[in-house]
């Protein structure tokens, strides 16, 4: 009720202005992944299997937060550098400048990309091959493009990396993270400690 969540509420009953705080956190939160993920691709030097690695989970994380950004928010700054003081104001950019990037990214991180299965059973929360094609795939269905998107999820279906799980019962189960069906999952832990 409003009582209780006002914010919340507000998306809830589509009465919310620019100033609500959970959009505003989600809209940050989205920027602060891509000035980190900046900070990895423009710092980093790929002179090793691994930092191509990193550099390539950081460009398919900064593609994801623009995803985000621009499914949500249209035209938004497209920031691919850590900006300098006087570089903080800038001009929104296009969708299609956005979804430009978004592609650009993913195809330069997915050759560098490990599957799912090459992860340890810990490190299943990382960015993997899949997931990368899928958000292609997702970027190209919002624009409509059709056959690219058809294409790219292809891509992820004969990975044989994803499946259906065989029980929907199951699949919300702390036993279930990370299996058959995730693609990109966000793990939680149960104690503070």
């Amino acid at each position: 009720s409003d009582g209780d969540q006002p914010p919340y509420q507000q998306l809830d009953d589509f009465s919310f202005t620019a100033e609500n705080k959970p959009i505003e956190h989600s809209f940050k939160a989205m920027y602060f992944g891509v000035m980190r993920a900046n900070a990895i691709i423009n710092i980093a030097k790929d002179d090793t299997p691994a930092k191509k690695q990193m550099i390539a989970e950081a460009k398919a994380l900064r593609a994801f937060f623009y995803f985000e950004l621009v499914s949500m928010w249209g035209g938004v700054p497209l920031r691919l550098k850590i900006p300098t003081a006087s570089e903080f104001a800038m001009a929104k950019s296009t969708p299609e400048e956005i979804y430009a990037q978004i592609h650009k990214d993913l195809n330069e991180a997915i050759p560098n990309l490990p599957k799912k299965s090459e992860y340890a059973a810990a490190m299943r929360f990382r960015m993997s091959k899949g997931t990368a094609q899928a958000i292609n795939g997702k970027a190209y269905l919002y624009q409509k493009m059709y056959p690219e998107s058809a294409d790219a999820f292809e891509d992820v279906i004969t990975s044989n990396e994803y499946n259906l799980a065989p029980d929907y019962s199951k699949l919300f189960l702390k036993e279930s993270e990370y299996g058959l069906e995730s693609l990109f999952e966000i793990g939680y832990v149960t104690s503070a400690g």
